[in-house]
């Protein structure tokens, strides 16, 4: 990027890159802040749309203001301002999904890994045919959910 300067009379150079640079830096700190949060809630098993309840918002806007976290102090409306459960649920889920899927698709290249198939239910009580892998020769031995699919019939 160029950087643009502008000098006004005897005051102080202002530089492009100086004005957008702490902007550029909010925005991702904010993006990786409700990206870990979201991550964070699924892993506990947390619903999103607890993120709507206004106990929920009040907490947010009251506590967390000041976080070495966050790198810097933000006012409550910039640290509790969280998107709501719908666009966390399209949005950040996706994106937490891809990661996800490229985390898998990276641990199992190249390796020997073992195919589970399994049938279970669903909160709703739906059948669901579920796709499960592990790499054999793993240290730890964590699966990866490679595929879902509720079921319209069953035996």
């Amino acid at each position: 990027m160029p950087i643009i300067s502008i000098r006004f009379g005897s005051q102080k150079t202002v530089t492009l890159k100086d004005n957008i640079s702490p902007n550029k830096r909010a925005k991702e700190t904010k993006l990786k802040f409700t990206n870990d949060t979201v991550r964070a809630f699924v892993s506990a098993n947390i619903p999103l749309q607890k993120f709507d309840h206004p106990a929920i918002r009040e907490w947010l806007n009251e506590h967390i203001k000041c976080s070495a976290y966050l790198g810097s102090c933000l006012n409550s409306a910039e640290a509790g301002d969280l998107p709501n459960a719908t666009t966390l649920r399209f949005l950040y889920m996706n994106m937490l999904k891809m990661e996800e899927e490229y985390e898998i698709k990276e641990a199992v290249n190249d390796q020997a890994i073992v195919i589970l198939c399994d049938e279970t239910t669903n909160g709703k009580g739906e059948c669901v045919f579920v796709v499960l892998l592990r790499i054999l020769l793993a240290s730890e031995h964590k699966m990866h959910v490679a595929g879902a699919k509720v079921l319209n019939n069953a035996n």
